[in-house]
């Protein structure tokens, strides 16, 4: 099974007790923004998933796939 940048971003929030808006505010993203990245409706651009493995320490790589790049917000 394949792990996605979703899935990871999800349990990294559960996994500290984050609510959604602690967790936007922690790697630095709207709230919104946050929520859409969660539902694998966005997809974390390559500056934008650098700074979540900065914070959360979730590789990179979980970001990448073949669909369109969601802008960094």
């Amino acid at each position: 099974m394949v792990i996605s940048g979703a899935d990871e971003l999800r349990d990294w929030a559960a996994r500290r007790g984050f609510s959604q808006v602690e967790a936007a505010d922690y790697i630095g993203v709207s709230e919104s923004f946050y929520s859409l990245l969660v539902n694998g409706k966005h997809r974390a651009g390559l500056t934008l998933a650098l700074r979540i493995h900065d914070r959360t320490g979730i590789p990179v790589q979980v970001w990448a796939d073949t669909e369109p790049v969601a802008s960094d917000r």
